[in-house]
C-alpha cells in the first residue's frame, strides 16, 4: 500500500486556527496591481514594508484575500505567507466587509503570525512536515520593489 507524502498545509492550519475551510479566497503570487487599487496610503505603505522585511505581503479587501510574493520567497517564505492569509482570514470572520479593512487589524494579526509561527513550524516539524519543500499554486507574479 502507498501513501502519499504530500498533505495539504490547510489541513494542519485549519486544525490549529480551529476554522473551517469557508471565508474569504485566498490568491496567491498576486500582482501589485491589488496594492496599487487601495485607497488608504498607509495600507499600501505597510504592504511594502512587508514586502521588504518578510518577502511577502498580505492584503485583505471585501472579496478575498491576496498575497504578494517576492522573487526571494522560499517555499518557507511562501509557506508562512500562507498561515499569515489564514489568520487573516480568520481574523475577518467578524469584521463587516462591506468597510475597508483598517491598518490596524494587519498589523494586530502580523503580530499575531510572529507569535504563531514558530508553534506551527514546532508542529509541523513534530508532524514530519518538512516547510522547506512547501508547493503551493500561485497566479505566477512576483512583487519587486527598487529604491532609487
Amino acid at each position: 500500500m502507498s501513501i502519499s507524502q504530500r498533505e495539504s498545509l490547510i489541513f494542519g492550519a485549519a486544525f490549529l486556527l480551529r476554522t473551517t475551510h469557508r471565508g474569504l479566497p485566498i490568491r496567491m503570487g498576486s500582482s501589485f496591481e491589488k496594492v496599487e487599487s487601495v485607497d488608504e496610503a498607509p495600507l499600501v505603505s505597510y504592504c511594502l514594508d512587508q514586502l521588504s522585511t518578510e518577502n511577502y505581503f498580505v492584503l485583505s479587501g471585501s472579496k478575498e484575500i491576496t498575497v504578494g510574493l517576492s522573487p526571494e520567497a522560499n517555499p518557507e517564505i511562501k509557506a508562512k505567507a500562507y498561515f499569515h492569509a489564514c489568520m487573516m482570514r480568520k481574523a475577518l470572520r467578524n469584521v463587516d466587509l462591506s468597510t475597508d479593512v483598517s491598518l490596524r487589524i494587519h498589523s494586530d494579526v502580523s503580530f499575531e503570525v510572529q507569535d504563531l509561527w514558530p508553534l506551527f513550524t514546532h508542529s509541523a516539524s513534530s508532524a514530519g512536515w518538512d516547510l522547506t519543500k512547501t508547493e503551493l499554486s500561485t497566479n505566477g507574479f512576483c512583487v519587486t520593489v527598487q529604491h532609487a
